[in-house]
């Protein structure tokens, strides 16, 4: 294993130090680097999602119960609270401000959103 660090070192020291980057035009990761200027809070405060909103735990499987029936939303947002929004027979799962699902009640079919869309705060729910 100490092998495998070593070279993880090396490459990762040529990778940020080294090889320039054509997506930082032909610069070096390290060369643009820089600190953030913002405090890291390692327990930021709960996301609130809008009031009156329809707000759901995603259960420790990642799954969701709606109209009687366990949806499966992802394992990564297990405990995790997720906002509900009815659009006729379909519902549009969001995580603070992004669409992660879209389940249609009426055929029974659940849809992961492939592109993740943000919803802005001023854009009116339906």
């Amino acid at each position: 294993m100490e092998d495998a660090q070593s070279w993880l070192d090396e490459f990762r020291w040529e990778h940020n130090h080294v090889r320039p980057h054509e997506a930082l035009a032909m610069q070096t990761p390290a060369s643009r680097w820089r600190p953030s200027l913002r405090r890291y809070d390692p327990h930021p405060p709960r996301w609130e999602y809008p009031a009156g909103a329809k707000v759901l735990k995603v259960d420790s499987q990642g799954k969701l119960t709606l109209a009687g029936k366990n949806w499966k939303i992802g394992l990564a947002l297990a405990g995790e609270w997720v906002e509900v929004v009815r659009l006729e027979s379909r519902c549009q799962v969001y995580y603070c401000t992004t669409l992660i699902r879209e389940i249609d009640l009426g055929i029974q079919r659940s849809t992961m959103v492939k592109r993740w869309i943000p919803r802005s705060k001023e854009e009116p729910k339906l």
